[in-house]
């Protein structure tokens, strides 16, 4: 996937590079070629400074509702990672997912997709928990 460098800096983690990309007028809502804004890339990456970042593309004027290609939009995208940060057993990169998603939807962020639902994820985890105890 070819990024922005602004995409490239959210995914990093790396606050100090964001905030410099930000400066540039039209970099806080500038898709790459999926339609990710920096503020998916945010909310899928799962780094430690997520939050903060999130909270500086929010400041910035990040729009919360755009949906990319596949018409998610960021809340869409940190709700995905959360249970794919689960299923990968990553519990530090599934925290920072949903202080991101918790973000979001306090600012007012919308769900877009009728897949990501709490009953399908529950489902999916069920059936890996049972994997797992099989293969115990």
């Amino acid at each position: 996937m070819v990024s922005t460098p602004l995409h490239s800096a959210v995914l990093e983690g790396n606050l100090e590079v964001v905030k410099l990309w930000l400066r540039e007028d039209d970099a806080v809502n500038k898709p790459d070629l999926l339609g990710d804004l920096p503020l998916h890339a945010a909310a899928r990456s799962g780094v430690q400074s997520a939050r903060r970042i999130t909270r500086a593309l929010l400041g910035a004027w990040a729009d919360l509702n755009t949906p990319n290609r596949f018409q998610e939009t960021p809340l869409d995208t940190a709700v995905f990672w959360c249970m794919r940060h689960r299923l990968d057993g990553d519990c530090n990169k599934e925290r920072h997912c949903k202080k991101v998603a918790k973000l979001l939807h306090e600012k007012g962020a919308q769900r877009q997709t009728t897949w990501l639902n709490s009953r399908h994820w529950a489902n999916i985890l069920s059936q890996l928990q049972d994997v797992e105890e099989d293969v115990e």
